[in-house]
Formats: structure tokens, C-alpha cells, sequence
């Protein structure tokens, strides 16, 4: 009895610092994400169109000087905010010719150069800017050849400059150089993607949405892991 009794008490005495450093732990990654600040709504009787309005906002990038770039895909604009939220400028109007948009969805900001990429989906193309919001270039057509788009959603740039673009609708990722020159098709049984990022390998992540995962690919294309 006593040999059980002593059993129990140690027992105790391992678990209670097991428990007391995993509620530390809870609370240190807690503090680390708490809530700083907001910006933006939605005004009734404008439509959101005003300055620092948006409707359907749904991509976001940071240039080196700490500028935030919102889509405000419902306006077919971007807004550009400085690091604390304040409104600075604005581009972009509903339309198909130089720097106007139809549901643009996807943005990323080439840390080398600069450059804004956007993805205007249901134009089927990729338009570039500086961070003035100054027209640069476009490319991309609608079809399913290569270099064409059917709904363009996510984008990324690598190290190389090479540029990625989650082709929606066609199922699969087309890699281009920095002039948007087509490169290569990316794909392994994708199902509409959506999401893409790279890391500093120039590894490829693509969501893959209606698969439900996440795929892995090396930056000439070829399939690691998901």
C-alpha cells in the first residue's frame, strides 16, 4: 500500500511541472499574437468607395519600406496604406484596358525589384506596377495553352525572379520569367488551386483546394511531397 502511495505522490510531483510549463507555454504563444490594430470597413451609404474602404478586400502584400497594399477586389482598385494604416493612394478602376481590373485576386511584391504583380482574374492576366501604382506591363491571355489563364488566383516570385501563377480554373501553376515569358506547367493532380507561396529554397507550396492539402514541389516543377 505504501509502495502505491509513494507511486502516486511522485507521480504527482512529475506531472505538476509538465502541466505548469505547458500552460507557460500557452500563455507566452498567446501574448505573441495579440491583437495590435485594424483598419477599413464598409460604409452604407457610399458603397464602400471611399478612401480606406473596401468591399470583398481579399489580398495584401508589403513592400521593403513597410507600405501595405490592400485588393480591394469588390472596387477593382488596390489601396495602398502606410505601416500604421493611414490611407496613402489608390489605382484601378472596373474595365479591361492598362491598369483596370475584373476581380482581381491575387498580389505579391518582388523584393529585388519592386514590382507589384497582380492577378486580374476574370481578365486573365497578370498586370504589373511600381509601388506608385504606375502601369509596368501585363501578360496572359484567357485559354488553357501555355501562358494562358482561366481565372488566375494566387502569385509568387522567387529568388531567380521567376514568376508563379495558380492557374484556377485549368488545375495546375505556370512559371514564367521576369519578363512573363512562359516557362514550364507546374502540376500533380491539383483540383482548383488557389494559394501559393515559396520559400527560400525556392520550394513551391500550392493550396490545393479541393484536394485538401497542401502540395510540395521543387522549383523546376517536380512533385516532393504534400
Amino acid at each position: 500500500m505504501r509502495k502505491k502511495i509513494a507511486a502516486v505522490i511522485c507521480c504527482i510531483f512529475v506531472l505538476i511541472p509538465l502541466v505548469l510549463f505547458y500552460l507557460s507555454t500557452r500563455h507566452t504563444a498567446s501574448a505573441s499574437l495579440n491583437f495590435i490594430t485594424k483598419w477599413g470597413s464598409w460604409e452604407a451609404y457610399a458603397g464602400g468607395t471611399n478612401n480606406g474602404k473596401f468591399v470583398g478586400p481579399n489580398g495584401v502584400a508589403v513592400d521593403i519600406s513597410g507600405n501595405i497594399y490592400v485588393l480591394d477586389s469588390g472596387n477593382n482598385r488596390v489601396q495602398k496604406f502606410d505601416n500604421t494604416g493611414a490611407y496613402l493612394s489608390q489605382w484601378g478602376a472596373y474595365g479591361t484596358g492598362n491598369g483596370q481590373f475584373d476581380n482581381p485576386s491575387g498580389i505579391f511584391i518582388a523584393t529585388a525589384s519592386g514590382t507589384i504583380y497582380i492577378t486580374d482574374g476574370n481578365n486573365n492576366r497578370v498586370e504589373e506596377f511600381g509601388t506608385a501604382g504606375n502601369y509596368i506591363g501585363q501578360f496572359g491571355s484567357v485559354g488553357s495553352d501555355n501562358g494562358e489563364f482561366q481565372n488566375p488566383t494566387g502569385i509568387t516570385v522567387d529568388s531567380n525572379g521567376n514568376i508563379f501563377v495558380v492557374d484556377h480554373d485549368n488545375s495546375r501553376v505556370e512559371e514564367f520569367d521576369s519578363s512573363g515569358n512562359f516557362l514550364a506547367i507546374i502540376n500533380h493532380n491539383l483540383d482548383l488551386p488557389t494559394g501559393i507561396a515559396v520559400d527560400s529554397s525556392n520550394n513551391v507550396y500550392v493550396v490545393d483546394t479541393y484536394n485538401l492539402r497542401v502540395v510540395k514541389f521543387a522549383d523546376d516543377g517536380t512533385y516532393l511531397t504534400s
